[in-house]
């Protein structure tokens, strides 16, 4: 399948050298005036657009789950590819959970959506057909793996989903740059320091971070948040279902906070940026 850069430099032969020039130095300019428009889907499922550039992660979720929610119309619209889920680039999923994964969601996008690649672990893509379009990624604790696509750049983490039963769990963390944009995805990380010092992640310019609601709720959450997890925009995602654990829900609606809460709830960075939709 042709890329856009592609179909751009065709567009550009024949063209005189002078116009050649004005047309990459105005292109340029859009890529870097454009804005990052961040999309929930549910749970930690969210749509991340910077111009022509999309991606999704951990958005194939059409059922409920335990007691979080789904977004069967919105996978339909992946499906169909409808806006804003046209021309998505790629796909991501931290874990194989139900909650952040589904197989025959994940199934049904990318069999209508050859053209989107999907990255995750041995867990998840096992769990799919073999496909040019799937890619397998699993770096040891405090590696980083890498993946780019045109203007997109992943930087796929190793994150541990904690002890005991969650032991086994091959839970992957994102940092996602689109355009100048660093976007940080951390999957179910367990709450332990050591899980994100060995990345050195408070060296890092984050400007978006998506965090699992109850890291607001507790003290060592709280310390990691400010240490590791700094960033222009913090997101708290995950929440279940209305009127589930309301005990660690509600008092962060009292708060000053971003809460990922409905389907297609929106938030903007940059030259788009606008007033953010609850």
């Amino acid at each position: 399948m042709r890329s856009r850069q592609q179909h751009r430099r065709d567009a550009l032969r024949g063209l005189p050298a002078g116009v050649v020039v004005a047309a990459a130095l105005f292109l340029t300019g859009l890529a870097r005036a454009a804005g990052l428009e961040i999309v929930h889907v549910a749970n930690e499922g969210f749509l991340l657009a910077h111009g022509d550039d999309k991606v999704l992660i951990d958005a194939f979720v059409a059922q409920p789950y335990s007691i979080y929610p789904a977004a069967p119309d919105l996978v339909q619209a992946m499906i169909d590819a409808e806006s804003p889920f046209d021309g998505v680039d790629v796909a991501l999923a931290s874990h194989f959970h139900q909650d952040h994964f589904q197989r025959a969601a994940a199934r049904a996008v990318l069999k209508a959506q050859p053209g989107i690649d999907f990255i995750s672990s041995p867990q998840v893509t096992g769990q799919l057909p073999p496909a040019p379009q799937l890619h397998t990624r699993l770096p040891a604790a405090g590696e980083t793996e890498t993946w780019s696509r045109d203007g997109i750049t992943i930087e796929v983490l190793r994150l541990s989903h904690g002890t005991g039963r969650f032991a086994g769990v091959q839970n992957l963390g994102h940092i996602i740059h689109l355009g100048n944009y660093r976007i940080l995805h951390i999957g179910d990380a367990a709450m332990a320091e050591d899980n994100f010092a060995i990345y050195d992640l408070d060296q890092r310019r984050i400007d978006v971070a998506l965090i699992p609601y109850w890291y607001f709720g507790s003290d060592s959450g709280r310390r990691i948040i400010d240490r590791y997890l700094d960033a222009e925009l913090q997101i708290a995602v995950h929440l279940p279902r209305d009127g589930e654990d309301p005990d660690g829900v509600n008092p962060l609606r009292k708060l000053d906070m971003e809460l990922a809460q409905s389907p297609l709830q929106t938030w903007r960075l940059g030259e788009t940026a606008s007033d953010n939709q609850p």
